[in-house]
């Protein structure tokens, strides 16, 4: 699972559902869920996660696509498995680490010191703890 600390910036409830935007990692990230953790509130810190196997990468930041969530990154490491791939990436001063069939890095050519952009759904963000 990767962590990172955000602080909430706007939080919006309709129906049961929410939609709770973010400042983490210097960008606005935004998360889509149920009903949100009690205490939640606008201005307040959180520690997010997100799996590994829920990201993934692109050489460029994608355009007219319905994704959310988009982090600049710089390739850190590749480790290559049998089946999977994982890439650890630097994202400001935060590591995360993705994890993709090998068939699925081959295209990028991504090598470590590289830029890619590190994308995910919203719904794939999830609030770990709730911080003071």
């Amino acid at each position: 699972m990767n962590r990172f600390s955000g602080v909430v910036r706007s939080l919006r409830l309709h129906e049961g559902v929410s939609l709770v935007e973010f400042e983490a990692l210097g960008r606005r990230v935004t998360m889509l869920g149920l009903e949100p953790p009690a205490g939640l509130a606008e201005g307040r810190g959180v520690t997010l996660g997100v799996k590994g196997t829920h990201l993934l990468l692109a050489r460029e930041r994608p355009r007219e696509l319905s994704l959310l969530n988009a982090l600049p990154a710089r390739v850190e490491r590749i480790e290559r498995g049998e089946l999977l791939v994982a890439v650890e990436l630097r994202s400001g001063e935060t590591l995360l680490e993705a994890l993709l069939p090998r068939e699925a890095l081959t295209p990028l050519a991504l090598a470590p010191g590289e830029r890619c952009e590190v994308l995910f759904q919203a719904s794939t963000l999830s609030i770990l703890e709730l911080r003071p």
